[in-house]
C-alpha cells in the first residue's frame, strides 16, 4: 500500500517538474500565435510553470493538431485554438472529441476580409465588373478561410477562387505585391497593418461591430449576413494530461480579470458556454462546408 502511494507521489511530482507544452499549428503572427503567447504568459506568472511553445506547421494544420491528440503521456500539451480549424481537422482526419480534453472557452473573435489600401475591390460592386473568378488568399485547402470564401462567393453570387498559404505573412506578402485581390486574416492579426496604411478591412464576420475598431463594418451590415461567422477560441489538451495540472489552469483562466488583458490584446470577446459543446456545432458546419466547397467549385468551372 506505502509502495502504491510513493508511487503516486512520484507521478505527480514527475507531471509538475514538467514544463507545459503549448503546440501551435499555424506560422507565427497569426492568431494562434497571438492568442498562444498571452496563455503562455498568464500560465507562466500566475501558475509559475515553465512554458514551451512549439510551432508544428503543415497540412492546414493537421499536423499539428493530431500531434496533441496522438500525445498518449501524462504530458500537458496545450493549444490555443479557434473552434473552426479544431473541427475542421477533426472531421477531415477522423479524430474523436476523446482524443482532447476541453478546458476553457476564452471567448469570440471575428475573421476580416482585406485589400490593399485604395485598392478598388475595397468595394465589394467592384467584384461585379472583375471578368475572371476574384482570388482570395486563405490559411489552406479545406480551412475556415476556404470556407469563407466561396461562402461570400455563394451570397454574392460570384465566383470567388479560394488561393492557400501556409501563414499570414506569405499570403500578406502576395497581397502586396497584387499576385491576390483580397485575403482573410483575423482583426488582430491584421490591425496593424491597416493603422500603418498598408490595407484596409473590407469587413468581419461578426454579427456586431467590434468595441477596439467600430471602424470596420460587419459583412451583414453589407448585405451578405451568411458570409461565415465568428469563431470561438477554447484551450484544450491531450486527453491523458496530468489532470491536478490542467485543473489549475482551468481553474485560472476562470477568473475574469486575468483574461480581460487578454480580450483587449487578441480582441476576443466574452462568450458564455462550454468549448465542447461549441466544438459539436462546429463540427455539424463542417459537414456543411463540404457541400458549399463543391457548389463554388463547379460555379468557376
Amino acid at each position: 500500500m506505502l509502495g502504491k502511494i510513493i508511487l503516486g507521489l512520484l507521478f505527480c511530482v514527475n507531471a509538475w517538474a514538467q514544463p507545459v507544452k503549448m503546440v501551435v499549428p499555424f506560422s507565427p503572427g497569426g492568431q494562434v500565435d497571438i492568442v498562444t503567447r498571452e496563455v503562455e504568459q498568464i500560465i507562466t506568472q500566475e501558475l509559475k510553470r515553465s512554458v514551451v511553445v512549439e510551432y508544428r506547421l503543415g497540412a492546414g494544420s493537421s499536423i499539428g493538431i493530431t500531434s496533441v491528440a496522438k500525445t498518449k503521456t501524462n504530458e500537458v500539451v496545450l493549444m490555443a485554438i479557434d473552434a473552426n480549424a479544431l473541427a475542421n481537422v477533426i472531421v477531415s482526419n477522423d479524430l474523436s472529441l476523446t482524443d482532447f480534453k476541453f478546458l476553457n472557452l476564452l471567448g469570440t473573435t471575428s475573421t476580416a476580409l482585406a485589400v490593399v489600401k485604395g485598392s478598388p475591390y475595397r468595394d465589394l460592386r467592384y467584384w461585379y465588373t472583375v471578368k475572371r473568378p476574384i482570388n482570395v488568399g486563405t490559411n489552406g485547402v479545406g480551412s475556415p478561410h476556404h470556407y469563407y470564401t466561396y461562402s461570400l462567393g455563394r451570397s454574392m453570387n460570384l465566383p470567388l477562387e479560394a488561393i492557400p498559404y501556409k501563414g499570414i505573412s506569405n499570403s500578406l506578402a502576395d497581397l502586396l505585391s497584387g499576385n491576390i485581390d483580397a485575403m482573410w486574416g483575423s482583426v488582430a492579426s491584421l490591425i496593424e497593418y491597416e493603422r500603418a496604411g498598408k490595407i484596409e478591412l473590407i469587413a468581419h464576420l461578426g454579427t456586431r461591430r467590434l468595441p477596439a475598431e467600430p471602424g470596420i463594418p460587419t459583412f451583414a451590415e453589407l448585405g451578405h449576413p451568411r458570409a461565415g461567422s465568428a469563431t470561438s477560441w477554447m484551450i484544450v489538451s491531450n486527453a491523458g494530461a496530468d489532470p491536478t495540472t490542467l485543473q489549475q489552469i482551468t481553474d485560472l483562466f476562470n477568473k475574469v480579470p486575468l483574461t480581460s488583458a487578454l480580450y483587449t490584446k487578441t480582441h476576443i470577446l466574452p462568450e458564455t458556454g462550454s468549448a465542447e459543446s461549441i466544438l459539436k456545432i462546429r463540427i455539424q458546419q463542417q459537414k456543411e462546408f463540404a457541400e458549399i466547397i463543391r457548389e463554388q467549385k463547379q460555379r468557376n468551372k
